[in-house]
């Protein structure tokens, strides 16, 4: 056990810094794609919210695309 934790803290010491870059990349793609969710309505006998067109999805895969060149 004690050997997998140095492994852990010396692996984590070497890639703190990729780290931070790609969850902030993520984290404001995130932002900017959040805040641009557009809602759609169903229009009839009372108009209500159905859903948002959300592109949060694209966050994810770039975030698996960076995890796999990593």
């Amino acid at each position: 056990m004690t050997n997998f934790r140095q492994y852990f803290k010396k692996h984590l010491k070497d890639n703190i810094r990729t780290l931070i870059y790609v969850h902030t990349v993520v984290l404001v793609l995130t932002f900017i794609l959040g805040m641009n969710l557009q809602p759609v309505y169903k229009y009839g006998d009372s108009p209500r919210l159905v859903a948002y067109n959300a592109t949060l999805y694209i966050p994810v895969i770039f975030l698996g695309i960076l995890a796999y060149v990593l």
